[in-house]
């Protein structure tokens, strides 16, 4: 069983942006459980809830999709911290900086700022790879162990 580890948990639902929370994730008897750093508030998912665990290959990130009520839903774990999603806006003082001799290159871009977070975070996944292997794996045995119990699936 993986020990407890800091994570960063994203929910992905359709229509809302992203917030992150950071906390600590630990898989305890029958569910995985998430404890918030800064609230202290815990979200736990059942094992016969989850459908799917999937470690994305070169990122940090273990995404777990899961129904409840009939629902399916997603929730991204990032084992190093998020970048953030928009690129930051441009302060006065960039504004008046002498004009760089790129141009209109030296501007942050949406295609620059994801070139830039997907670098980061294929950085950060080579270094926790170990541990996401761990837990990844950990949650497909006990996923497994526990339809084999005969517990309903969601």
């Amino acid at each position: 069983m993986p020990e407890p580890t800091p994570v960063w948990m994203v929910h992905l639902m359709q229509g809302m942006t992203p917030q992150e929370v950071a906390g600590t994730l630990r898989l305890e008897d029958e569910v995985v459980a998430f404890e918030s750093d800064a609230s202290g508030d815990r979200f736990t998912l059942r094992l016969d809830e989850l459908t799917r665990v999937k470690r994305l290959r070169a990122s940090p990130v273990l995404l777990i999709r899961w129904a409840r009520d009939g629902t399916p839903r997603q929730t991204a774990f990032y084992f190093a911290p998020p970048p953030p999603l928009e690129p930051q806006p441009r302060t006065v003082a960039q504004d008046l900086s002498p004009v760089s001799p790129l141009g209109a290159l030296a501007r942050p871009t949406k295609r620059r700022h994801r070139r830039r977070n997907s670098i980061y975070l294929s950085t950060a996944a080579g270094e926790l790879k170990p541990t996401l292997v761990a837990w990844a794996s950990a949650l497909q045995d006990q996923m497994t162990a526990s339809r084999g119990r005969g517990e309903p699936q969601a």
